[in-house]
């Protein structure tokens, strides 16, 4: 059988020290030994060890495999061999590709400066173009664990959403978030209408969708909590003179209060039903309040508008009144996107929506990222 090598990294194998390269890669630590006395010369034995605490980096090896081709004399088969963790195509090793996607996603590095980067750190020499392409290839094989997270939130019981404009090309597009609090489904759409819920959540989703008021949520689902926060927060640019409209605001905070304080008593289900029907008839006298004031009219509008989905919480345990949660889960997009602007193309909202999906999912559930994306990365 004739054998052909197929080199796949660069560094010439006699340049390394195979002692060393065991040593930084063991969990032992350095022991740091002397034989003989600084002052006399005498030789030193018998020392005792002493915690030094010192912690570094070290200079991390490049690793060459040399791939083998086999022609076999048998039946004539072409075999390529192969090594479990190693890319089946491309120079480039797992904890490359891993850290490519780190720095981008979870850092927000330009690609230029990780092509720095990699050349500053490691000697490796990669354009910010090549980056790219590595982003692109890791994305390829994650987009199925991507598309899982969507199927295990369109079950969710109770799922936070939100969504924010995000430049596309130069054109608006918009960033959706589904967040359950273990499990977090970012995706791009050239909408805002009910039919991304549609297209994201499927038509038979049965759980409690906790939103803001746009018209999308009711258009598509009828169990929802409308956010308190969005109701309340009128009051920040509230003029004192405005007497009428604060007037209203205090009337929605004492009974915004008053049902914390009713849900901290661990209620039965049964009461549960009462309070929230008293409060329903409250919420809806109030509505009707005729006012003269614009902003005690506008938050009237708003209370009335959403009168069916203020008070799910009071009933369903697990619901939180406000979407606070999906609001922050979309704070790191918003970052990046003060960075970049605008996205240029599909791909980089696919890019975008993958990455963002899977690490925060990971954190969610307590996973190191960059161990995750280097399991990733040995499947590219």
């Amino acid at each position: 059988m004739e054998k052909i090598c197929v080199e796949t990294v660069t560094k010439a194998e006699e340049e390394f020290d195979y002692d060393r390269i065991s040593l930084l890669l063991s969990d032992q630590p350095i022991k740091i030994t002397q034989s003989k006395c600084d002052n006399c010369g005498s030789s030193l034995e018998d020392g005792f060890k002493i915690a030094v605490g010192v912690k570094d980096v070290p200079d991390p090896p490049i690793v060459r495999h040399s791939r083998y081709y086999y022609e076999c004399e048998n039946c004539d088969e072409e075999v390529i061999a192969e090594k479990k963790g190693l890319p089946s195509k491309g120079r480039y090793g797992a904890n490359l590709l891993a850290q490519a996607v780190l720095f981008r996603y979870e850092y927000r590095i330009p690609y230029r400066k990780i092509s720095n980067l990699f050349e500053q750190l490691y000697g490796c020499s990669i354009s910010g173009a090549g980056v790219l392409r590595l982003c692109e290839r890791m994305a390829t094989t994650a987009r199925s664990e991507y598309e899982d997270i969507q199927k295990q939130i369109q079950a969710a019981d109770v799922l936070f959403a939100d969504e924010t404009p995000h430049l596309v090309d130069g054109s608006k597009s918009w960033l959706w978030v589904f967040t359950t609090g273990n499990r977090t489904f970012y995706a791009f759409r050239d909408s805002r209408g009910s039919e991304v819920l549609e297209e994201v959540l499927g038509d038979a989703f049965s759980g409690v969708i906790v939103c803001d008021g746009h018209r999308s949520y009711p258009a598509y689902h009828s169990w929802l909590q409308r956010c308190w926060t969005h109701l309340l927060r009128g009051t920040d640019d509230l003029s004192d003179d405005d007497t009428e409209a604060w007037s209203i605001y205090n009337r929605l905070f004492e009974i915004f209060e008053g049902l914390k304080s009713f849900l901290r008593t661990d209620p039965t289900p049964v009461q549960r039903i009462v309070v929230q029907t008293n409060a329903r008839e409250e919420l809806e006298r109030l509505a009707r309040t005729e006012v003269q004031s614009g902003d005690a009219d506008d938050v009237l509008t708003m209370l009335e508008n959403g009168i069916g989905h203020w008070l799910t919480f009071v009933v369903h345990p697990d619901v939180e009144p406000t979407n606070n949660r999906a609001e922050a889960i979309l704070r790191e997009p918003i970052a990046m996107r003060r960075i970049i602007r605008t996205l240029q193309n599909q791909k980089g909202m696919r890019l975008h929506e993958t990455f963002f999906t899977l690490l925060k999912t990971w954190k969610h559930q307590g996973n190191n990222p960059y161990t995750e994306l280097q399991r990733l990365a040995r499947n590219v």
